[in-house]
Order: C-alpha cells, then sequence, then structure tokens
C-alpha cells in the first residue's frame, strides 16, 4: 500500500473519503462542514439516507457509510465519535475501532485508495494532537501488520495546512510514518503498508544560474548557513522571526542592533554571535519569508517578490562564493504557496527526494531470509521420473561365470555413481535461480531425489550429476556462512544512516557487515534499496546518482545485555553516564524544542540527550513487563511527558532516575509517586523548575510508561487494582484527571527515564 502524506482533504481523488462526526450530525465537524460545503444538498440527502437505513442509533466507534459521489468519490466513511473531554468512554479506543473499522470497510467493498484526517485535534473534539497522531499512525501500522491481501493499496493522510496546530500535526505524523518504514533489524517493517510514503512538503530544490535554491519548511534559528538575513524597524525586536534568530544570536547581537540608524532598504551586518563563522566568503545564506507573518503581507505576493528577486540575482549576477541559498518558512500555508509559485518561476528546474520505499527485491539469486523453503514442496515440484532400465544379455558357459560378470557390471555402474544429503538450513539459502537449475536438469544429469528426513534430502545417480548439484550447493553454503556471521555482528554492532527527516535508520545485516570489514568498494544498500558510496574517514554516506545527498554514519557498539537505541551516540568501552549536548541544527534538537516551545513561551539555551546506560536497560526490562502484562492496544503507554528539576537535583535524577521518595517536596495531591507533566509549560513553573542564580532553569524530557492509569488520591502509595477480585493485578499510573489528563503520576522508578534535559530562561 502506498502512504502519501497530503495537505488537504478532497483534493486527490480517492474511493473513500473518512470524516469525524458527532451524534450522527454532518455538520459537528469542521470537515464535515467544508465537504458540505463543496459538495451542496446532495451529500446531505445520500447522508440523511444512510442514516436513516440504520434501525439503532449509532455507537460511538461506529461507521456510517455514504454515497459520496458529490464529491467525486465513492464512498464517506463518518466516523461517531466523542469529545475527548466524555469522562464516561474511552475515546481513545473509540477512535481506534472507528478508524479501523474504516480500512475494514475498503477491504470488504474493493475500494483500492481512502483518505483521512488526523481526527481530533479541531475545536470539536479537543483530542491533544500527541494523542490523536499515535491513534493513526498506530492504527495504520498494525493494518499493515495484519497481512492483509485485499485491495487497499493508497492510503492518503490529509492535514489541512491553515489550521493553527497543522505544522505539529504534520511533523509528528511524518515522524512517526518515517521511523517505521525501518525497523529494529533494518528490514521494512510493514512491506505491505509502508512500500512508500511522500508529502507534498519535502525540501525542494531548484538550480538558479550557479547556486542552488532550497525551499525548507522549518524554524530559521536551527539554521547553520554562513549568513542568516533577518528583518528589523531596530526598536522592535519581538516578532517571532526575529526574536528566535537573536536568541540563537546571543545579546551581543541585539546590543549591536540597539539603537543603530539605517536608512529604509539599507543592509546592516552583525557578526555572528553563536551562528556558525563564515570561513571563506559567504557561500551560503537562509532567509525568511518576509512580511509573511505578523508583518500581514499575503503568503503569495511574498513568495513571488522573495523568489523573483533570488531569481534575478542569481541569474543576473556572477557570485564569487554564494552557492546554496535557503529560504526557511515556518508555516505550512506558506511553504505550499512558495513551491506553487516556484513551480510557476522554476518550471524545469525543480527536483525533490524521492517518496521513501522499503527494499523487498532479493539479491541475485538469493531469497530473504524470512522465508523457508518446504522439501516436500521442493521435491514434488520435481518432474516425475520414469523409471530408466538398461538390459543386458549376459551368456556364459557356467552359471557362475554369468554371475560373476553381473556383479562386476554392477560394481563398475557404482563406481560411477555417487550420493549426498543436505541439510533444510543449506536449501534454505537456494536462489530462485538456483532451485529452476536443480529441477530442470534432473534427467539430463542422470540423478534423483528424495527426501529422507523431514528436514533433510537425498540426491543420488552419476557421480558428475551429483557433483553439478554440489557445485550448486557451494553457494548456499557460502551464504548460509555468511548469514551467520552477518547475524552474529549485527547482534553486536549497529551501523546507521541518517535519514532525510532526521531519523537515525539500522542500516541492513549486509550494509553492516560491509561496513563492519570495510567492504565499500561497490557502495552499501539501505533498507530502501538505494545504493550508497561510502567514506569511513569522513563517516558519511553519498546516494550513487545524487550526488548532492549526502547522509551521515555512525557505528553503535552494544553490551550483551543492552542494545543501544538508535537516537543514542557510542560510548567509550566501560563508560555508563554520558550528556551529549545536541547541535542546534539537528532534527533531534528541532523536535525536542518544537514539542517544549508548543505550551512553553521561553528561550531555549541547550539541549542535552542523557545516556545512562543502566537507567535505560531497567526501563526497557520494564517497558517489556507491561506490554506482556497488559496486551495490545494499550501496552506499555510510553507518552513523552515533562519534569522540572532543580541544579541540585538533576545530577542525582541523571545518575540515580526520578526518586519517588522524595514526593511531597512539591505536591502529592494525586498520590506519593513522581509526578510528570503532558504540557512543559506547567513543569516551566518556577516552582518546580527552579530558577539558578543566573535566572536559568532546568527540565527534564522524559519517557514515562503509563499503562492503564486511573483517577490519582494524595493517600495513594501505589495505584489501586484494577478489579477487586484479584489485588495484585493493579493499574500502572494515576492521572489528575482521566479526561484530558495534564498529569501522570507513577510509583515504580524504573517506570520513567531522564531523555532529555533542557536549558531555557
Amino acid at each position: 500500500t502506498y502512504i502519501n502524506v497530503i495537505m488537504q482533504i478532497g483534493l486527490e481523488q480517492v474511493d473513500v473519503l473518512v470524516v469525524p462526526m458527532l451524534k450522527t450530525n454532518l455538520k459537528s465537524t469542521a470537515v464535515g462542514k467544508c465537504l458540505l460545503e463543496k459538495a451542496g444538498e446532495q451529500l446531505k440527502t445520500n447522508f440523511d439516507d444512510a442514516k436513516g437505513k440504520h434501525l439503532f442509533r449509532l455507537m460511538p466507534g461506529d461507521v456510517l457509510d455514504v454515497d459520496g459521489t458529490p464529491l467525486g468519490c465513492n464512498k464517506v466513511f463518518f466516523i461517531e465519535c466523542v469529545p475527548w473531554t466524555q469522562i464516561t468512554v474511552d475515546v481513545e479506543k473509540v477512535l481506534c475501532n472507528g478508524l479501523e473499522q474504516a480500512l475494514s470497510l475498503c477491504e470488504q467493498q474493493g475500494w483500492s485508495s481512502i483518505a483521512m484526517p488526523v481526527i481530533g485535534p479541531g475545536p470539536a473534539l479537543s483530542v491533544p494532537v500527541k494523542d490523536a497522531t499515535n491513534i493513526l499512525t498506530e492504527v495504520i501500522s498494525t493494518f499493515g501488520r495484519s497481512g492483509s491481501k485485499g485491495s487497499l493499496k493508497t492510503i492518503r493522510i490529509a492535514i489541512m495546512p491553515n489550521y493553527p496546530d497543522s505544522e505539529e500535526i504534520y511533523q509528528a505524523i511524518f515522524t512517526s510514518l518515517s521511523a517505521q518504514m525501518v525497523d529494529q533489524m533494518g528490514q521494512g517493517k510493514c512491506p505491505k503498508v509502508f512500500q512508500s510514503l511522500s508529502s507534498e512538503i519535502e525540501e525542494i530544490k531548484v538550480t538558479v544560474g550557479r547556486c542552488q535554491l532550497h525551499l525548507v519548511l522549518g524554524d530559521i534559528s536551527n539554521e547553520v548557513t554562513d549568513a542568516v538575513v533577518n528583518t528589523t524597524n531596530f526598536n522592535d525586536f519581538q516578532t517571532d522571526v526575529c526574536s528566535d534568530i537573536l536568541t540563537v544570536a546571543g545579546p551581543q547581537v541585539q546590543d549591536a542592533l540597539t539603537g543603530v540608524r539605517v536608512n529604509k532598504g539599507e543592509i546592516f551586518t552583525t557578526q555572528p554571535g553563536n551562528f556558525p563563522n563564515a570561513s571563506d566568503g559567504y557561500q551560503s545564506v537562509a532567509i525568511p519569508a518576509i512580511c509573511a507573518g505578523k508583518g500581514g503581507l499575503e503568503a503569495r505576493l511574498v513568495a513571488q517578490s522573495i523568489l523573483q528577486g533570488v531569481k534575478d540575482a542569481a541569474l543576473g549576477v556572477n557570485f564569487r562564493h554564494l552557492k546554496t541559498i535557503r529560504i526557511v518558512i515556518l508555516k505550512i500555508n506558506v511553504f505550499l504557496e512558495f513551491k506553487a509559485m516556484a513551480q510557476e518561476l522554476f518550471v524545469t528546474q525543480m527536483t525533490a527526494p524521492a517518496p521513501l520505499r522499503p527494499f523487498t527485491a532479493a539479491t541475485r539469486g538469493h531469497q530473504p531470509s524470512s522465508l523457508t523453503i518446504d522439501l516436500s514442496s521442493l521435491v514434488q515440484s520435481l518432474p516425475v521420473q520414469q523409471s530408466s532400465t538398461a538390459e543386458f544379455l549376459v551368456m556364459g558357459s557356467t552359471p557362475e561365470n554369468v554371475s560373476g560378470a553381473c556383479r562386476e557390471l554392477r560394481r563398475t555402474y557404482e563406481r560411477e555413481c555417487a550420493s549426498q544429503s543436505y541439510s533444510a538450513e543449506v536449501v534454505r539459502h537456494l536462489g530462485q535461480d538456483e532451485l529452476d537449475q536443480i529441477k530442470n536438469n534432473v534427467d539430463s544429469l542422470g540423478i534423483s531425489i528424495t527426501q529422507q528426513w523431514p528436514n533433510e534430502f537425498v540426491v543420488k545417480g552419476l557421480s558428475n550429476g551429483v557433483n553439478e548439484i554440489n557445485r550448486v550447493m557451494q553457494g548456499a553454503l557460502v551464504r548460509q556462512m555468511t548469514e551467520r556471521d552477518q547475524d552474529a555482528l549485527f547482534a553486536r554492532v549497529s551501523w546507521c544512516i541518517l535519514g532525510s527527516h532526521g531519523d537515525w535508520e539500522r542500516l541492513p545485516k549486509k550494509a553492516n557487515h560491509q561496513l563492519e570489514n570495510k567492504n565499500v568498494t561497490d557502495g552499501v544498500m539501505d533498507a530502501q534499496g538505494r545504493m550508497w558510496k561510502v567514506n569511513l574517514i569522513r563517516m558519511e554516506a553519498t546516494a550513487i546518482g545524487a550526488p548532492s545527498t549526502v547522509a551521515k554514519l555512525k557505528r553503535l557498539e552494544n553490551l550483551s545485555d543492552f542494545s543501544f537505541p538508535l537516537y543514542w551516540d557510542s560510548m567509550a568501552p566501560g563508560e555508563t553516564l554520558k550528556l551529549f549536548p545536541l547541535a542546534s541544527s539537528s532534527a533531534e534538537y528541532q523536535r525536542v524544542k518544537s514539542d517544549f516551545k508548543r505550551t512553553a513561551q521561553k528561550t531555549v539555551l541547550k539541549i542535552e540527550r542523557i545516556q545512562n546506560v543502566h537507567l535505560r536497560r531497567a526501563y526497557e526490562v520494564r517497558k517489556k513487563e507491561l506490554q506482556d502484562k497488559n496486551g495490545s492496544p494499550v501496552g506499555a503507554g510510553e507518552k513523552v511527558l515533562y519534569h522540572g528539576t532543580s541544579d541540585t537535583a538533576c545530577s542525582s535524577i541523571q545518575r540515580s532516575n526520578f526518586d519517588r521518595r522524595y514526593a511531597g517536596q512539591n505536591a502529592t495531591r494525586f498520590g506519593l509517586g513522581t509526578y510528570f507533566a503532558v504540557n512543559a509549560n506547567y513543569s516551566a513553573h518556577p516552582t518546580f523548575s527552579v530558577p539558578a542564580a543566573d535566572g536559568t532553569q532546568l527540565m527534564f524530557v522524559a519517557l514515562v510508561l503509563t499503562g492503564h492509569h486511573t483517577q490519582g488520591h494524595s493517600d495513594m502509595i501505589a495505584p489501586p487494582p484494577r478489579t477487586p477480585q484479584d489485588p495484585n493485578d493493579r493499574f500502572d499510573s494515576v492521572v489528575d484527571r482521566m479526561s484530558n489528563p495534564n498529569m501522570f503520576v507513577v510509583f515504580h522508578d524504573c517506570q520513567a527515564y531522564p531523555d532529555y534535559l533542557i536549558t531555557f530562561r
């Protein structure tokens, strides 16, 4: 199935649209109203007809099947939803059931394509963005893992570009689906669903004169170009982009701007401050979408002005140094206007990254190791062998002479014959071309193949024929030994490549083995089937056929009882705790910062990744326990939450984890456990993130296993039992309120892990 992330529902031709509704009301959600406005009264008539066919009231999670002809599609599936604030209903389960039923109906009715929005973040349902995106991506993943062989080939996820949370929704969806393109084993997780993943807002590259123009959706304060363009009236430095740039640049740059007199249209240049220094002229520059935000200009006009200016300059001036011009755009709707304008102005020069595609083709003559060849099937597939006999007339003077001659004749024949047995493990490594070679030459080689045991078969016949089969099998034996070596290495060492969306992806076993043994002359292949030329000195890989695409490589050496998370960096032997400052230009830094700033209007000064082997090992053990105990869909209930801290407590948490024995220092309203906030702005309060003498504050971004949760109370020292019948089966965490909780409390120290430390002011 081809997954395509698109920016607005209804623009693409699909068989089925999925729409949320409340109380079986067509106009109860923004999506429903939008479609009604587009299709007119005929859609309402079809909706009412479908509703009238139901003898009973639709329950939460049910799907109303409506004729979609007025919208140019075959069907519209309306999912009966409930608001996130509904205390008496498991809203997450309702959404999961509705989405699963919509996909199932597509298969049952033979539809090949479906478009669905991220249901929930709007005002009608008020589902938090993280929960809404997690629900959707998990449903799609589960659908893929089911291995369905039905008709559904295309799933489009529609995101409304003008919604307040559209950037956050897009980032969450695309990051989640990109990560699931490749699993921990370096192979495609769900070959059926994750055949491809693409988006309308991938980075666009345009060749203009001797320069490359890049259109990028992102935060300009994370750029590492030689120069950054900013706009200001030299009095107010608090507009969004200007403030972000100056926050990174530092106070010395803002001081240099204060009070400066500059004529309108002139350029004032400052020192880079905390931005990178240009070593040899300005080779790269980052430019924001000037005046498209609080400046109030129409996005299309801004796009036309900036792109036309870049085109005129790049074609009209012979730049000595400048090679890269990056236009960095914060909002999706503005990016789409820039993309459309670029398509008008640069018709032939535009390029974009190819969709992500997990690689499924086998190498020459070698089947994927996950396939098992059934020996009985192999034997049965051979051509039916007729019993071939040769008749000899032996004549002699006495019976003894005749018998002796027959014995000698048999011995002579047996000297020309041989037999050889092979195990299932060897046969499993035969390629399809080798199997065909064996099947097609049984008669001509003068051999027979029989199954002697369930996991063994025997080749008998003329020695030359058996030797020929043995020669074919040698290749399988070599591959068997190579695969064993690859498996052993794969358990110890992880070679990773940085994907186009900033996520580290583990390379497949073969590439892992090649890199470890420095056998990279012919390049290596990633899990999407893309070939890369490798530079092990610089730890970089360049895409073959696309020399401008360069990705970082890294090597992780796992411990015997602990595999490093792919986003970690390598550590020295014996080292169990290390803090890694994140580069502000990295996707990892941008993701953590974006989540933090979604609710906390603070200035991020530094983000560090905490790598504590002992704590992470204990956390992963607890996670497996909860997954086994709770099963699907609840599982471990892993969430990314926040915990404010002080300078004195920070070091202790990094080394020894969160300690519930200190409960009560700030609050015990919901139990004597460790408290974590859903939103960063709560933890950013000085009561929890205690300011240091210089005014800086600290906050942990924690991974927390919430599992099954219930309402907390001040006297709880552990979560209560889930049922009176089994007092040992307890809830895994408690919350401040059951409907859309703001706070989670855990009572097991290994149930949380301090993943990042944010320093802010």
